[in-house]
């Protein structure tokens, strides 16, 4: 991929903008052959720009439904089976869906990450097959709160102080399973030296 040739597309589409947005880059074949994807060379480069959402954001519910995504650890055009199931969520009344693993651990939602509070205030981030997005990166990077990665089970979720799920553009509180009241502000957590 030429290099150069992609940030020309992305400060094209990024001329003129005001405020926050949010910046996908797609790379594509639209030659690419089912039987002979290893002959792909010609990839084109699409870029999307949209507008971030209010904020604060409203907090999420959302339906737990055992799954793995395809190649977890990659960021992929593959969104079907994530997309489907977001589907069936709002259809059962809720905005998204939580994947968890066959073994009952929690992993992360549709198309973010999820992350959790104890109540002593520690950040816990799921030990399972997850992509690492760029804002639970940039969070993990902080000095404080403290910040852990573990497996979470399903059984565990109830009794954390407050679940979140962030993404490029959000970063809210998540219901989780079942709708149930969260607290209306961040739990206190404590400041680490």
């Amino acid at each position: 991929m030429d290099r150069e040739r992609t940030l020309s597309y992305i400060r094209k589409a990024a001329d003129g903008v005001a405020g926050v947005v949010g910046l996908r880059v797609t790379v594509f074949d639209p030659a690419l052959d089912m039987g002979r994807p290893s002959d792909a060379n010609d990839p084109h480069i699409l870029v999307n720009l949209r507008p971030a959402r209010a904020m604060p954001p409203p907090p999420l519910t959302a339906k737990t439904f055992t799954s793995t995504r395809d190649n977890a650890e990659v960021k992929h055009i593959g969104l079907h089976p994530q997309l489907k199931l977001r589907r069936d969520a709002q259809f059962a009344g809720f905005d998204d869906a939580v994947f968890v693993e066959p073994d009952g651990h929690v992993s992360e939602g549709g198309t973010w990450n999820l992350g959790f509070i104890d109540h002593e205030g520690t950040v816990i981030w799921p030990d399972a097959p997850v992509l690492p997005g760029t804002t639970m990166l940039l969070l993990q990077g902080l000095d404080a709160p403290k910040q852990i990665t573990a497996p979470v089970r399903l059984a565990d979720v109830s009794h954390m102080a407050a679940a979140f799920h962030e993404c490029i553009d959000r970063c809210s509180y998540c219901q989780c399973a079942r709708r149930r009241e969260v607290p209306a502000g961040p739990p206190r957590a404590r400041r680490t030296a």
